[in-house]
């Protein structure tokens, strides 16, 4: 009996460490959690215009943005209602996207779309996408901003997928 109870014992812890050596091995740099730090913007806290930086405009199809930051930073666009765009961004740091609309009807903001860039192309780029169709015509904020609290340099790109005037 006690060589059965050993003999299952055994065989019980190998079959435990067989599965965790298969857990660990599936485990890839890509993924991570989200620091407890990080606060994303939110449609209140973009009133507040202390919280961001305007850089400028975006429009679909237009130049691509670049720059350096260590702060969220917004480019300004305005859209047309049933537009399908794509935002493509690429960082050499961990940075999310937000795409946030102004109704004029209540004086509201809503946000639209975001992403959390997390998609390592190469050791220092991460590259992150969101497709979404625009709600509504008027102003649109695009915001980028560090998830890590680490300076940046990014491309943002703005670009019609169909529907766009």
């Amino acid at each position: 009996m006690k060589k059965f109870i050993l003999m299952l014992s055994l065989s019980v812890t190998c079959c435990a460490c067989d599965h965790l050596e298969a857990t660990q091995t599936a485990f890839t740099d890509q993924e991570r959690v989200v620091p407890k730090s990080y606060s994303p913007p939110t449609v209140t806290s973009i009133v507040d215009e202390a919280g961001w930086r305007y850089q400028g405009t975006i429009q679909p199809g237009g130049d691509t943005q670049i720059g350096h930051t260590d702060a969220l930073i917004a480019y300004d666009a305005f859209l047309s209602a049933g537009s399908s765009l794509r935002l493509h961004g690429w960082s050499a740091g961990w940075a999310s996207l937000h795409v946030f609309g102004h109704q004029r009807t209540s004086d509201d903001w809503v946000e639209v779309a975001q992403t959390i860039m997390s998609n390592p192309v190469d050791a220092n780029v991460e590259m992150g996408r969101t497709d979404f169709v625009v709600p509504f015509d008027g102003q649109y904020l695009v915001l980028m901003g560090p998830v890590d609290r680490e300076s940046f340099d990014y491309l943002l790109r703005l670009e019609c997928i169909d529907g766009c005037p």
